[in-house]
């Protein structure tokens, strides 16, 4: 559950948050009001400086009159430490202000930091106690009596169960749950928060169909969200988000021009919101998009920013784990029913945790390995991966189809085909193979698979693989060809084949490994 929530959510993770935190500006009342208003709207939208605003919403709070504006100021003050990614500040601050709006009566604002608690425990990893708030919420919002408000409380709603179900891979649902969500955020009247929902909702959408490869429907919804966003004040990690789920698009149909397009307005919203999740992602994608274009300065560069916020994501992450587990305690405590399960399932996240930044620096050098490893065989002639060898040929004999004369004959013959490159002919087959060699196929299917132990498709692909790679690694000219141009080469007919197969057998894909090809030519 943890990977699941961190690979696929990084991002997407406090959106809903943020708007069950969003502060009404009442339209009628005075002056003051408005002003303390307008101060919110600022902190909430526009606010670049996290630091200067947390000290604002503060004093905020500490000049507030009434027991409302303590609340606003509370999740307001939330939601900033939660971009600031000290997440127990929020924590705090969220459950004292649903604790005093509930004890002042005011539903609307109970209703929303419930819908905020939902989306802080579930990210923690403590789905049980997140749905516990999530029905909270609902049994407060039933004590709403103005429409506008309601409506709106329905729409972030269904908003937090759709990142349930994405929670379960169940994308279809939360297309389904957005689309509702929009239904409630069409009728509010404020058309400023009209349109800052529909374009949270678009944006939404334009996600979950592209985790369903659906990159047109994906590309509507996001231009949709750009439209909606032009009717606000402007959100930048609203605007960051969009473009970045733009460039991932046009990432992956090759379109690199459009792709670093998007992926720089990404970046220029991501440093202007001060939002590190935001700035993760986009990291990721540029180094995505740098390997791609095969510059390897900017790849490094953004790679290991990237790699830096994974980093601050696992601190804050086990910290939120602690603050959470800490209050489930305190919170069962008091009818003295411990519930140790969950104190149980929050240390094996947390061990998880460090489990995944292990697995994952271990794979980066598992990597590094295996691409000098592939080298040295390449160097040595072999024209097979090293895990394969001939010493089968000289076990017992029992189930011997042929005599050994001939099974040697074969043999070599199979040897003279993998020296002269004829594995490349693209219509190459057992049977045209079995005829070049004097033999049948059945005959040849024993031979293949006694010496090389591998049926006749996994051993000609991979005598393919080897030899390109021998060809980067001889002549650097072929580091500068594009990757369908190295599939039709070396006998595929088509880039995704070739670049299945190059995985599957070297363990990174060509981009990947031409890069380190690269790097090393040049530090040599």
């Amino acid at each position: 559950m943890f990977a699941r929530l961190t690979n696929r959510y990084l991002m997407a993770r406090y959106r809903i948050l943020l708007f069950f935190l969003f502060l009404f500006a009442e339209k009628a009342g005075s002056q003051q009001q408005d002003a303390f208003d307008s101060i919110y709207y600022h902190l909430y939208t526009a606010n670049k400086d996290l630091d200067y605003g947390i000290r604002t919403a503060d004093s905020l709070y500490r000049a507030s009159d009434g027991e409302l504006r303590k609340v606003k100021s509370l999740l307001l003050l939330s939601g900033l430490y939660r971009r600031k990614k000290d997440k127990n500040r929020s924590l705090e601050y969220l459950l004292e202000g649903e604790r005093l709006a509930s004890e002042a009566g005011f539903h609307e604002w109970q209703a929303r930091a419930c819908g905020a608690l939902s989306s802080q425990y579930r990210e923690a990893g403590l789905a049980e106690v997140g749905i516990r708030y999530l029905e909270k919420g609902i049994r407060v919002s039933r004590k709403i009596k103005q429409e506008e408000i309601s409506n709106e409380y329905q729409g972030l709603l269904h908003q937090e169960k759709a990142y349930y179900a994405i929670a379960e891979n169940n994308f279809r649902k939360a297309v389904q749950l957005e689309h509702k969500a929009g239904t409630y955020f069409t009728l509010l009247k404020d058309e400023f928060r009209r349109n800052l929902h529909l374009a949270t909702t678009q944006k939404a959408l334009g996600e979950n169909y592209y985790r369903l490869h659906k990159n047109d429907s994906a590309r509507y919804h996001y231009h949709k969200a750009l439209n909606f966003i032009a009717g606000t004040r402007g959100v930048p990690i609203q605007e960051g988000m969009i473009h970045l789920g733009l460039g991932n698009i046009f990432m992956e149909e090759n379109d690199f021009a459009r792709a670093s397009e998007h992926l720089q307005k990404a970046l220029g919203f991501a440093d202007a919101s001060g939002d590190v999740s935001l700035q993760g992602k986009v990291y990721r994608a540029l180094s995505h998009y740098y390997q791609a274009v095969e510059d390897i300065k900017n790849y490094t560069l953004y790679n290991d920013r990237y790699l830096e916020v994974v980093n601050r994501e696992m601190e804050a992450r086990q910290e939120t784990y602690s603050r959470a587990v800490s209050q489930v305690y305190k919170e069962q405590a008091k009818t003295s029913q411990v519930h140790y399960g969950i104190i149980a399932i929050v240390s094996l996240l947390l061990l998880l945790a460090v489990i995944f930044t292990l697995v994952y620096r271990r794979r980066q050098r598992e990597k590094h390995r295996k691409f000098w490893k592939i080298l040295r065989e390449v160097r040595k002639g072999n024209s097979m991966p090293p895990a394969y060898t001939e010493t089968k040929g000289n076990s017992a004999r029992e189930t011997e189809m042929m005599p050994e004369r001939t099974e040697k004959s074969l043999l070599n013959k199979l040897t003279r085909f993998e020296e002269s490159g004829k594995f490349t002919d693209r219509n190459i087959s057992s049977s045209a193979l079995a005829a070049r060699i004097g033999t049948n196929t059945k005959y040849l299917s024993y031979i293949i698979n006694k010496y090389k132990e591998k049926d006749f498709n996994t051993y000609i692909n991979e005598l393919r693989i080897y030899h390109i790679v021998k060809k980067m690694e001889e002549t650097p000219d072929y580091l500068n060809y594009k990757i369908s141009y190295l599939a039709k080469e070396c006998g595929f007919s088509s880039h995704s084949k070739f670049s299945t197969v190059f995985r599957n057998v070297i363990g990174m894909p060509p981009s990947e490994f031409m890069a380190y090809l690269r790097k090393k030519k040049k530090a040599v």
